[in-house]
């Protein structure tokens, strides 16, 4: 065993002899110190660090800043950012959301609940149409498998348009958004 003293702390390390010549980080402060080999005068300097492996890159964090194109008085929900994008219309929507330019998360419009409780009870009928034919495909004679398939192609229809009405309604609406007013989405009578 040898005695070897880190320059840093000041801490007394007892090394086995295999570590002569080496350098060992010390327990106290994490200082690189090199032990003497056999026959050298103890260095006052510390070695040159050990190399690590680097950490992961650090987060950046999202400016306040306004972004040009965002929509005045809209602030993101989930970073409170005001860089709210309008989503372009779309062959589903003329009206599909919002997008933070800052952190990519997307909002639906405000006032939009009724249109997807709606599409979930359209879902509802779905999947009981669906259980309705794989009850009715028991009691048939002639294409029993068919018929079992279909409708339970069917239920599996209405629950992913449930499934996807949940997953809009779970999404945030930007801060300061207002509901439009009732009948604005109409046209002229």
């Amino acid at each position: 065993m040898i005695v070897v003293t880190c320059p840093k702390c000041e801490k007394q390390l007892n090394l086995p002899n295999t570590a002569l010549g080496r350098r060992v980080r010390c327990v106290a402060c994490q200082e690189v110190v090199l032990v003497p080999a056999e026959g050298e005068e103890p260095t006052e300097s510390a070695a040159p660090p050990l190399p690590t492996r680097p950490g992961p890159p650090p987060i950046p964090q999202p400016s306040r800043a306004v972004v040009a194109d965002a929509a005045p008085g809209l602030q993101c929900a989930k970073c409170g950012g005001a860089a709210v994008r309008q989503l372009p219309p779309n062959q589903f929507s003329r009206n599909p959301g919002y997008v933070c330019a800052m952190c990519r998360s997307f909002m639906r419009p405000a006032g939009s609940n009724g249109k997807y409780y709606t599409v979930m009870a359209v879902g509802v009928v779905i999947v009981l149409l669906g259980l309705g034919l794989c009850f009715a495909a028991f009691g048939a004679a002639q294409n029993r498998v068919p018929m079992t398939a279909g409708g339970a192609a069917l239920a599996a229809l209405g629950l992913a348009v449930i499934g996807w009405a949940v997953v809009q309604l779970r999404l945030p609406f930007p801060l300061g958004a207002e509901a439009p007013p009732r009948g604005s989405g109409r046209g002229p009578r």
